[in-house]
């Protein structure tokens, strides 16, 4: 038996750039790999939706030996804090799902509280504070409470000033599993969960008012290419909408980042790659970054194809809405 290390899910926060109101998305990826020279990704199949990622991996082992796995699955890491201090894309990342040759994997769960990139869970555990007040609810209390923390004794209180344990701190999640891939066999892994998906709202028309036509930041249009076509095509979507008697006008956009720089960890290129992009509704209009020309494979759905891809860069898709 080979032993190899597998990674699912990369994470980096970034702001949605253009907005009157905006949430911050949180970006996921795939599978990774540490460099194998006998596991070859032969097909990957990415569906980004603002909703809902899914990922199809079809993996071969070329060797002549089973090669034993660790499959894990690291989550976008969260922070403990006051519980006042409410963020929709802040917390545990659930649901997801992973499923090899059809049948569902069951983690073993991994956490751990970090602070300024230390490890800080045995600390805490030295205080006294449970898994459930370090992994779980924030050990601060609501502002007006007679005590600093949460369910912590004075003398657990004095303990976390003397070693100057932060009143936040961060929780690293990993699910983690193995799996035997057979020699000279292909196995199909499944990966599904809901993206952190980042919004922003703005309107661009109000009755009475001038039209504004939306300018997207250099940053917006750096990460997903968002061209003159595509201006256009909202500027088009606009005034339809304003043609078809609508007073106020409002734009909003989803933005969804995806880990995609893991798949060159594999043996060689991505034998068949897709990126196919859903549209939650037909009007949506859509910008990435990507090589090639997208073809409509249903309605709503946008597909990129790449033969023996080495991806370059990591995702960011743009979903639009314009409506009344």
């Amino acid at each position: 038996m080979k032993h190899f290390l597998w990674t699912i899910l990369g994470c980096i926060i970034s702001l949605s750039a253009y907005a009157n109101d905006s949430i911050a998305r949180i970006g996921a990826g795939g599978i990774i790999f540490l460099k194998s020279e006998d596991i070859r990704l032969v097909q990957e199949i990415l569906e980004i939706s603002p909703s809902n990622i899914t990922v199809h991996y079809r993996f071969l082992n070329e060797s002549d030996k089973d090669i034993r796995a660790t499959l894990a699955f690291p989550m976008p890491p969260y922070l403990i804090r006051n519980p006042q201090e409410e963020d929709s894309n802040n917390g545990p990342l659930r649901p997801f799902s992973t499923t090899v040759n059809g049948i569902a994997v069951k983690a073993t769960l991994i956490r751990k509280a970090t602070a300024d990139g230390s490890d800080i869970t045995d600390k805490l555990r030295k205080v006294g504070l449970t898994d459930e007040q370090i992994f779980e609810t924030s050990a601060l209390c609501p502002e007006g409470s007679q005590s600093e923390y949460c369910g912590v004794t004075p003398q657990q209180q004095q303990m976390m000033e003397g070693m100057r344990l932060p009143g936040e701190w961060w929780v690293d999640e990993t699910a983690v599993w193995e799996y035997v891939f057979p020699a000279h066999k292909e196995v199909e892994v499944k990966h599904v969960y809901q993206p952190r998906t980042g919004t922003s709202y703005s309107k661009p028309y109000q009755a009475g008012g001038k039209f504004i036509l939306p300018v997207e930041t250099k940053e917006g249009m750096a990460e997903a290419c968002v061209d003159k076509d595509v201006a256009k095509a909202i500027d088009k979507r606009i005034r339809t909408v304003v043609d078809e008697g609508a007073r106020d006008v409002a734009l909003s956009k989803a933005d969804v980042s995806y880990i995609l720089l893991s798949g060159k960890n594999w043996k060689g290129p991505i034998t068949d790659f897709r990126l196919r992009l859903k549209k939650a509704w037909p009007d949506q209009i859509v910008s990435v970054c990507f090589p090639g020309k997208p073809r409509r494979v249903e309605d709503g759905v946008l597909e990129f194809a790449q033969k023996d891809f080495v991806p370059q860069d990591d995702l960011v898709v743009y979903f639009y809405t314009v409506s009344k």
